[in-house]
């Protein structure tokens, strides 16, 4: 938000094979000490009570949504027009002038004009009745207060060619950040679309579960064929030449999709000529997804495109969330030295030293740091990490200031902090 001085922002994390949120977040923020002191915009977890108009992730479920009904084939061509496409009286753009392009590359390269022609080899109603199973148009259910249900095109409404065609890249239909999430989860586990919960489970003062949250699987939507064309089709995108390239995560394969669109203005009901909602929604492992993640930034300034403003919010988010879970890589380079890594407490650092002398590396002092500090210094250095235990580092091996083979292992102890001692006395509260 702050390096493109946007007006807001959104993330949202969830488990896409249980619909499980693992985290969401909504900025600028609030003290919930203290919440008369925030305006209300502020005090609203905008994932769930805002809606906005997806742009180009909507593509994603367009294609999705053809190749299920068999409309389109992954080897069919589209030709674009390059970049100019008069339809039902109006004209469609593209950013680039594309020609020929497949129907795997009008996801990739984001065409407008390949999405619409891939539109158009749908029949009217089982689009429609693919855009609402997908949960488009309805609340999710989430156990929290204030969901809005986004705004779907009526049947009647999805009669006109041009308005099938403008919601088939996102515009003309408006979701919550969290009806985005929990359909893309759909396209990529399998076709299944997962009610979200939040809660995993409530104990009782004893420890004893009274409650536990269970995945609960609402309809099938695709077949799993169609979802493993997906996310083939998906992982395009953060290639080299793709929309998404910023994406990328050295260790991992990667899918997602980039989304940039106009708002409305609310006076005017026009489009704005300034204001944007960039966005991307990813996922990883690409073939086995465990980790879902969508980011959204309202109104950045400067850049807007999502692939270059939302896309390395993602990379960081994923990078991290995966550590903490113990996500293990997918490229063979990365697996050769991953060892499974344990959430653990946070530790007050002490000073750690990273010198390097004459080329050589050097063993950090990594003493009372927690394990996901430890994770991210050592991720540095061209060795073999093993993590044991939880808390912070009590104990390594190799000893602070030893020199560093490549290659070479490194083991770091971790156990409980000691609970902290507070003073009594004058003026002790």
């Amino acid at each position: 938000m702050e390096k493109y001085n946007a007006r807001g922002g959104m993330a949202v994390v969830l488990s896409p094979g249980t619909g499980e949120i693992l985290a969401m977040a909504t900025a600028p923020s609030f003290n919930p000490n203290a919440p008369a002191g925030a305006p209300m915009e502020s005090r609203k977890n905008r994932s769930l009570t805002d809606s906005f108009e997806p742009g180009s992730t909507f593509k994603v479920f367009t294609l999705a949504s053809a190749l299920e009904l068999g409309a389109v084939s992954a080897t069919d061509r589209f030709f674009c027009e390059n970049g100019s496409y008069r339809y039902a009286g109006r004209v469609i753009h593209d950013t680039h002038r594309y020609g020929w392009l497949t129907a795997p590359e009008v996801v990739k390269f984001s065409s407008n004009i390949g999405i619409t022609k891939i539109n158009e080899r749908m029949d009217g109603n089982r689009f429609y009745d693919m855009i609402r199973a997908f949960g488009f148009g309805s609340r999710t259910g989430i156990e929290l207060r204030g969901e809005v249900p986004g705004i779907a095109p009526s049947r009647r409404g999805f009669e006109s060619r041009i308005r099938r065609a403008t919601v088939a890249f996102g515009q003309g239909i408006s979701v919550t950040p969290l009806q985005l999430a929990a359909g893309m989860a759909a396209v990529v586990n399998g076709g299944k679309v997962m009610k979200p919960y939040l809660v995993r489970e409530i104990r009782d003062p004893e420890g004893k579960t009274v409650f536990r949250g269970e995945p609960r699987e609402l309809r099938r939507v695709l077949s799993p064929k169609t979802s493993a064309q997906m996310r083939e089709i998906l992982g395009k995108v953060v290639e080299e030449d793709g929309t998404g390239t910023q994406a990328r995560i050295k260790g991992f394969l990667v899918g997602g999709k980039t989304g940039t669109a106009q708002k409305v203005e609310p006076g005017s009901g026009r489009y704005s000529a300034t204001k944007r909602t960039s966005s991307f929604i990813g996922f990883l492992p690409l073939n086995d997804p465990k980790l879902l993640i969508l980011v959204v930034i309202d109104e950045p300034r400067g850049q807007v495109y999502g692939g270059v403003v939302a896309a390395p919010a993602f990379n960081q988010i994923a990078v991290k969330t995966a550590y903490y879970l113990g996500i293990q890589p997918t490229e063979a380079a990365a697996l050769a030295v991953a060892r499974p890594l344990r959430p653990s407490a946070p530790g007050r650092a002490t000073p750690v030293s990273t010198a390097r002398t004459a080329g050589a590396m050097v063993m950090p002092d990594l003493s009372g740091l927690s394990m996901g500090r430890v994770v991210d210094i050592m991720g540095g250095y061209s060795v073999k990490l093993s993590l044991a235990g939880s808390g912070v580092a009590r104990a390594q091996t190799p000893a602070p200031g030893a020199v560093l083979v490549p290659g070479s292992e490194c083991s770091v102890t971790f156990t409980a902090e000691p609970p902290m001692k507070i003073a009594a006395g004058k003026g002790a509260r």
